[in-house]
């Protein structure tokens, strides 16, 4: 892969989580947008109605130990078997892909400042 797609497919992978986590569907519960911002949703509103059996506290335990691993980098079983990587720009990338395009580079070295204040 030619290094001047690289940054382009470490943005769309950042912005593609946090938009995944904010557009996801609860079970059948439509999105809550909060008072402040139509396009925000009302975490407590959405929480309070989820049924999902993993608890919001380890989910994100979780999130945080696999973006601090990499993002499936440096523990490739970070990520599910039929994990795919979509964006508009990129993808659909198969779990294999994934790791193939972006295998070869470092977010470290890349973006040495990218750890700071997440």
């Amino acid at each position: 892969m030619p290094f001047k797609y690289v940054p382009v497919l470490v943005v769309a992978l950042l912005v593609s989580i946090c938009v995944a986590a904010a557009s996801t569907k609860i079970g059948s519960v439509v999105k809550i947008a909060s008072k402040k911002y139509n396009w925000e949703l009302d975490t407590a509103a959405m929480l309070s109605k989820s049924n999902f059996k993993i608890k919001p506290s380890a989910l994100i335990d979780r999130c945080k130990a696999v973006v601090d691993k990499g993002i499936g980098l440096k523990n490739p079983d970070d990520l599910a078997d039929d994990f795919v990587f979509q964006f508009p720009i990129v993808g659909p990338l198969s779990k294999a892909e994934y790791l193939s395009a972006v295998g070869g580079f470092s977010l470290a070295e890349m973006f040495p400042n990218f750890d700071k204040g997440l």
